[in-house]
């Protein structure tokens, strides 16, 4: 891209959630392709499946995932977020445990269908420079896998490399996904790659649909609004813990100050009671002197001298 030559923005950007599934959902073709860059293995019967889970009571959460299928036996999930969330990791455990299948009664448990999770994330999740992490079941010292039931991918569309260092498909595809300009989707439109020029096709196709358009500028809307939400949410939170810790801190210090001045009072009264037991002392040892040498037949007045002296 030459500098000073303004790039026109995409209205339907592959990565909002009903423009991904409008593309790769709609055509079973593309979602294949997509799938097989990204697992590396060649995906041949694909089954779309109903991406509504609905709970079994009233107490559980509703989720609806963004596309799922049966790919070759094995149960995948592909969901496509915009935004970063604090709960992204434990929000993908729980998806995949969703995803899991229940075994019919009798049935073994090798039987399991493999379940994989496939998060592209249009944010930096991860502190490192690869753009593509998995996440398996291991054991933490040994790393010996428990086993390769479950997985979960995620793709971070930051971090790939510009499309003319691509190397691989997958590079391609979340290129594609990632594009927000007319001029990203013209540099793919060149691949070789017969697949990604039908996907690029099918994107100019619905950047041309007004009706669509119009649907994913209100989606994007939505997902701004929702996003602020939580920011906002957030936000209130932290502020109400930073008043409650506040609190919290004043009664712990308030409880600080008063065992510390306890135990201050209690030396001040210790030393306080030493100097009087002292001085009584003194006085109970005057007493007992005065009392023998009157006994001896000495009079107040030699007494006194002799204390005076002493």
């Amino acid at each position: 891209m030459k500098r000073g030559v303004k790039m026109s923005e995409l209205k339907v950007k592959p990565k909002v959630d009903i423009a991904f599934k409008k593309i790769f959902a709609d055509n079973e073709e593309l979602l294949k392709a997509l799938i097989s860059s990204a697992l590396d293995f060649k995906a041949k019967k694909i089954i779309l499946k109903p991406t509504e889970i609905t709970p079994s009571s009233t107490k559980e959460k509703f989720c609806r995932l963004d596309v799922r299928a049966n790919v070759d036996g094995k149960e995948i999930d592909i969901e496509i977020q915009l935004f970063g969330r604090d709960d992204f990791r434990a929000r993908a455990e729980y998806y995949s445990c969703l995803m899991f299948a229940r075994l019919p009664r009798g049935e073994e448990y090798e039987k399991i269908p493999k379940t994989i999770l496939i998060n592209i994330i249009d944010w930096n999740a991860f502190g490192c420079s690869e753009y593509h992490s998995k996440f398996i079941t291991m054991e933490e010292k040994r790393h010996e896998m428990l086993t390769d039931k479950k997985e979960i991918h995620f793709f971070e569309l930051k971090k790939i490399p510009p499309i003319e260092n691509a190397e691989r498909d997958i590079e391609y595809w979340l290129s594609l996904i990632g594009a927000d300009t007319e001029e990203e989707i013209n540099a793919l439109e060149k691949s070789s790659n017969d697949k990604i020029r039908k996907a690029v096709g099918e994107v100019r196709r619905l950047n041309k649909d007004e009706t669509f358009v119009r649907e994913v500028e209100a989606r994007e809307v939505q997902l701004r609004e929702e996003q602020s939400a939580l920011y906002s949410a957030e936000k209130k939170g932290e502020k109400i813990g930073k008043k409650k810790g506040r609190e919290e801190g004043k009664k712990i210090g308030e409880k600080i100050g008063m065992e510390k001045g306890m135990e201050k009072g209690r030396e001040e009264g210790r030393e306080q009671g030493r100097k009087e037991g002292e001085e009584k002392g003194r006085e109970e040892e005057r007493t007992e002197i005065i009392e023998k040498l009157k006994k001896r037949g000495m009079s107040e007045q030699e007494i006194k001298e002799i204390l005076l002296d002493s």
